[in-house]
């Protein structure tokens, strides 16, 4: 046996004592950079008659050009959240900038924000958007604009053409 390959095996035994001994090495106190993030789920419904009229769940994409991870939180840029409902069609919503706590599922943003549905668009200045009572909330902050199509409105209501 060689000479020097106990002393690299101990070099390399001392340098990965030194890694996991130092208090400052870990994942969850550094920047994470994801290019292209995506992730996505189905909606729950507490309303029990409101999910046996659906024949399948509203689902939900959220999607980043760039997401910085800091723990549970994502700080999305190029954000872009699209919510299908089967009976009520797809809202889009597009916003430059926004934190998504994945633990919580809240967004929270000060950027704009512009929303897409069938006969509707929206937009204004800083939003939330989270889950009460089973349904999805959207607060838009200030600088509110609604431009609708009348004709289109009552598919958005639930009432079927």
């Amino acid at each position: 046996m060689n000479s020097k390959t106990p002393c690299f095996v101990l070099t390399l035994f001392v340098l990965a004592a030194g890694i996991f001994a130092e208090n400052e090495f870990s994942l969850g106190n550094n920047k994470l950079f994801l290019q292209n993030f995506k992730a996505n789920g189905v909606l729950n419904l507490k309303d029990k008659a409101a999910a046996q009229h659906s024949s399948q769940a509203s689902t939900w994409t959220i999607s980043g050009e760039q997401a910085v991870v800091l723990g549970n939180l994502y700080q999305l840029s190029g954000f872009e959240m699209e919510i299908n409902n089967p009976e009520r069609g797809e809202i889009t919503l597009l916003s430059p900038h926004c934190d998504f706590n994945r633990l919580e599922y809240q967004i929270k943003s000060n950027s704009p924000l512009l929303l897409h549905a069938d006969g509707l668009q929206i937009s204004g200045l800083g939003y939330d958007v989270y889950q009460q009572d089973g349904k999805m909330i959207l607060v838009i902050r200030s600088t509110v604009q609604i431009h609708f199509l009348k004709e289109s409105i009552k598919k958005l209501r639930g009432s079927k053409s």
